[in-house]
């Protein structure tokens, strides 16, 4: 493993921490989770509109090149005499991966594997947003059952009430 291996690992590693920490539910801190969730769902969507951008032109040059080698490889066996059927030219492609074709191919591969991740956190997110709504919800049912907390909102409901009556 040499050193770009090692920094590529580490930043891999920092940003898992990072949406692990974005896609934690907290039940202790729902008001402030409610409140960053639009944000984080915002930037979750933007970074898989990229990761998908990335991967459909590196699928495009790929099969751009694809096409060129298809033709390079077409034109070259009919120089060389032979009748270049489909599956010939199809061949020798695939087994003539040659140097231009392996950066594109590996470029294509991160992209996918980047919107694939992407996605992921997004749909963690969506989980995070119903996960703290059925919280929210659980809180409420709770604190409705409670006798004292009954009381208290009733007492001061009726005190606005007769505060705006007697109009003040």
């Amino acid at each position: 493993m040499n050193d770009g291996d090692i920094e590529q690992r580490a930043d891999e590693l920092e940003l898992e921490a990072s949406i692990r920490e974005k896609v934690r539910v907290d039940p202790h801190e729902l008001e402030r989770m409610f409140s960053e969730l639009p944000a984080l769902i915002a930037w979750a969507s933007e970074r898989g509109a990229r990761a998908t951008d990335r991967h459909l032109k590196a699928k495009a040059a790929v099969k751009r090149l694809r096409s060129l080698l298809w033709l390079e490889a077409r034109n070259d066996l009919q120089a060389s005499g032979e009748k270049p059927t489909e599956k010939l030219i199809d061949a020798t492609v695939d087994a003539d991966v040659d140097k231009r074709l392996e950066p594109f191919l590996e470029e294509e591969r991160l992209a996918e594997v980047e919107a694939v991740r992407a996605k992921g956190v997004l749909i963690s997110l969506q989980a995070k947003k119903d996960a703290l709504v059925s919280i929210g919800a659980n809180l409420r049912a709770e604190l409705e059952r409670d006798p004292v907390i009954r009381e208290r909102a009733a007492g001061g409901r009726f005190r606005s009430e007769r505060e705006a009556q007697s109009g003040g």
